[in-house]
């Protein structure tokens, strides 16, 4: 069970950097003491540390081809193969945890300049589009050269990133009940400028202290059901 446990901490730590959103308090408090650290660093756009929270979370991979007892011995090549697969697809989302964090530094902030600390030329943009689910076309002019043509798809591929931003913040329902998962980020585009809101929830300690109580409440019920043995 321990091992299970330190499993699901280090794949919560990958799904969280990419997704943040609202979770247990006590389940926050025991992922930031194990993986804390890790957490800043995949944050920081760090693929290295994807690579290590992965190989400690992932389940056991088997090949499906006959065993070869001859040769080096390959009983990791399955790990590496679905590593180098997952490895891939997080390389087109690393941006999204370091595009989020310069939006929450600013209120407003212009799309150059936002463009200029991501470095829009070369890497950036293939990251960007093979990243966003949804694209947002932006007509170009093909007769003349289009200096501000990196620029142009940086907006486009910025409005993008809002339509994920909401639906990441959208509900989601657990078993019993249901509970605001949203982020704290929303932003929109006004021509070249940048628009950012704080939509952070504050904590409902309240219900908190009240859904304790009521499981503390149940325990006692289920507690005074149990049959008594005198002492002999």
């Amino acid at each position: 069970i321990g091992k299970t446990n330190e499993q699901l901490y280090h794949l919560l730590a990958i799904c969280l950097t990419l997704q943040p959103q609202r979770i247990d308090d006590s389940i926050q408090s025991q992922l930031y003491e194990r993986t804390g650290e890790r957490m800043n660093h995949m944050s920081n756009g760090n693929i290295d540390e994807f690579r290590l929270a992965f190989q400690q979370g992932c389940p056991k991979f088997l090949s499906p081809t006959t065993v070869v007892y001859e040769g080096p011995n390959q009983a990791k090549e399955p790990l590496l193969r679905q590593c180098n697969a997952f490895l891939e697809e997080i390389e087109s989302q690393i941006m999204l945890p370091i595009l989020r964090g310069y939006l929450k530094l600013y209120t407003t902030l212009p799309t150059r300049k936002l463009a200029s600390f991501m470095d829009v030329s070369g890497k950036f943009l293939s990251l960007f589009s093979l990243c966003f689910i949804v694209h947002i076309h932006i007509r170009h002019r093909h007769d003349v050269v289009n200096d501000n043509a990196d620029y142009d798809s940086f907006v486009g591929k910025l409005l993008s990133f809002k339509m994920i931003v909401n639906e990441l913040g959208k509900e989601c329902m657990d078993r019993c009940e249901i509970d605001d998962s949203t982020t704290d980020l929303d932003f929109y585009v006004d021509k070249d400028m940048i628009i950012i809101a704080d939509t952070k929830v504050a904590r409902r300690i309240g219900e908190y202290f009240i859904k304790q109580i009521q499981k503390l409440q149940e325990v006692n019920r289920k507690l005074k059901e149990l049959p008594v043995i005198p002492a002999v």
